[in-house]
């Protein structure tokens, strides 16, 4: 509901400033659905959490697809993106009321505030925890980087409209669908680790082309390919810290989300600031850096 809300103020916003106010609101609800929905997946399947956790974020990559295959053909047909807007906040708020009639209510008391307190700073202070941090930071930085700044590249550089720039996030955003899939359906939970390093290894190829890329088409591709690589970072990584650290998994998910969601900002600010700078090409160049950090952090993880 407040991702709604504060979309619904967003699409009448008259100025910069009620602007940002709006959108601190949308990523308030933002924030805290990322923060719950994986640890709840996690209690339910404690056992082999990695496939459901890519199944379930797998419908993330499905409504930023259609999202933005709807809103850059109607921006195409120069319909204003105020209504637009308004549209997609009617939807979150019927999606939050449809969440509130389904409720369970949960009959095992809440935990105490030092309860809560104790299991955090027993994952603060765990040895592996450093680690999962920064490499959820960079899966972030590199998921958001190309969520963000895809349809900018495919628009700058080959001087296309709105409608091809919303094929460039569905193209990532189906390459997310498919691996989050196949992971969830292919990969056993003890070789989630090796497969991650991989994955993230392989998957700087088609990232380092992107900026060669010959036309939208062959740029499509790549992102596709990016996209596949890149899917199973987020929810995988949180799988295998949960396997690995073996502590209370909800606080464990909410402060690994509490990394991965700057990265998926600061990818934004970043790509942003060498694009103005330098073109939009160099900006694009953080994304194959990023991921060659994580496969290096990926290798350290995986030998110790």
């Amino acid at each position: 509901v407040s991702i709604g809300v504060g979309m619904m103020l967003f699409s009448v916003a008259p100025s910069l400033t009620p602007l940002m106010l709006s959108t601190f609101l949308m990523g308030l609800g933002a924030g805290i659905v990322e923060a719950l929905v994986n640890p709840v997946v996690q209690d339910q399947h404690p056992e082999g959490s990695g496939r459901y956790l890519n199944f379930v974020n797998a419908f993330w990559s499905v409504g930023v697809l259609l999202s933005t295959l709807i809103t850059g053909d109607l921006l195409h047909r120069e319909i204003s993106w105020r209504p637009i807007a308004m549209g997609f906040a009617a939807l979150s708020i019927l999606s939050g009321l449809a969440l509130w009639c389904m409720r369970n209510e949960d009959r095992r008391g809440r935990l105490k505030s030092a309860a809560v307190f104790r299991a955090k700073y027993a994952i603060l202070k765990h040895p592996a925890f450093g680690g999962f941090v920064l490499m959820m930071f960079l899966a972030g930085l590199v998921e958001g980087g190309l969520t963000f700044w895809s349809a900018s590249f495919v628009q700058l550089q080959f001087e296309t409209g709105p409608r091809a720039g919303g094929f460039a996030i569905a193209a990532f955003s189906g390459g997310m669908i498919l691996g989050r899939l196949s992971w969830g359906t292919l990969v056993p939970q003890q070789h989630l680790i090796q497969s991650l390093f991989w994955s993230a290894s392989v998957g700087i190829v088609p990232c380092i082309l992107i900026p060669f890329a010959s036309g939208a088409m062959m740029c499509y591709g790549l992102l596709f390919l990016a996209g596949c690589a890149m899917a199973p970072f987020w929810p995988t990584l949180q799988s295998v810290a949960a396997e690995t650290m073996e502590v209370d998994s909800t606080a464990l998910f909410i402060l690994l989300s509490c990394a991965g969601i700057p990265g998926f900002a600061a990818a934004a600010w970043l790509i942003g600031f060498f694009t103005d700078s330098y073109g939009i090409v160099a900006g694009i160049w953080l994304i194959p850096l990023g991921m060659a950090l994580l496969a290096t952090l990926l290798r350290v993880q995986k030998a110790s």
